[in-house]
């Protein structure tokens, strides 16, 4: 290279590259083959036919044509297997009821009453003679008179049979031409002795007759208690118990009161 040549520059050279890139892709485009796209055929809607009876369905789903390649080959209720297996009616098989005849034994008449015979020799029953049977020992009877109740009476049960009466009472017969049953009476009693509640729990029968057991158990004074504190209240340390009544009757009419 001599002094004075012209020297190429950086810009002038990239130029020259970019125009013979540029050329190349030029003659690429020109000389590749275009692939010609077919023109695509569009076929006809099929017809679309709409079933809404259940039989006109159940048909179309059994139809050969409808069903699928498959069905030789898999487990389908409406392919071979169907037919074969599948739809198999189930055996029906009766069951009888045997009875086995009834076998009687032989009867053996050298054998009847045997057992009764035997029974009744080995239990005999003992023989006893008249004559060793030593004579009955005659005893007197002796009947008493017990002379009829003159009153009626009661008795104290429970917790408060412990606790003294002081009260002495009679309790007369009662004028009724029949019987009477007990009248119970539920009784609580305070510390001091006196009667804090009565209350008729069993009847006799008769409204008056429990009427009377009530007055008469309102009286009762019984003996104060022994752990009783010097001021206790009224109605303190209740003791509870059953008066029982044992009433008497008679068919003659009492005209006066019992006493109290």
């Amino acid at each position: 290279m001599t002094a004075g040549e012209p020297t190429w520059t950086r810009t002038r050279w990239l130029r020259v590259i970019a125009l013979l890139f540029a050329g190349q892709l030029f003659l690429t485009w020109v000389l590749a083959e275009r692939a010609v796209h077919p023109v695509r055929e569009t076929k006809p809607l099929a017809p679309v036919a709409l079933l809404t009876l259940p039989s006109a369905n159940l048909a179309v789903h059994e139809h050969p044509s409808v069903a699928g390649a498959t069905l030789f080959a898999l487990v389908d209720p409406r392919g071979f297997s169907g037919q074969a297996w599948l739809r198999t009616p189930p055996r029906d098989t009766p069951l009888t009821e045997w009875k086995e005849p009834d076998f009687y034994l032989a009867a053996n008449p050298d054998r009847l009453g045997l057992p009764f015979q035997r029974f009744h020799q080995t239990n005999a029953p003992q023989l006893t003679s008249a004559a060793t049977v030593p004579a009955f020992e005659r005893t007197p009877i002796r009947a008493t008179r017990v002379p009829p109740p003159t009153q009626s009476s009661f008795a104290v049960a429970g917790d408060l049979a412990a606790r003294k009466l002081l009260t002495q009472l009679t309790i007369p017969l009662w004028p009724l031409a029949g019987t009477l049953r007990e009248t119970h009476v539920n009784l609580a009693v305070d510390a001091s002795g006196d009667v804090f509640s009565a209350v008729v729990e069993q009847s006799s029968g008769d409204a008056a007759a429990d009427k009377q057991a009530l007055d008469f158990c309102r009286q009762f004074r019984f003996a104060p208690s022994p752990t009783r504190a010097p001021a206790s209240p009224i109605g303190a340390d209740l003791t509870w118990g059953r008066v029982i009544f044992r009433w008497r009757t008679t068919a003659t009419s009492i005209t006066n009161s019992p006493p109290p």
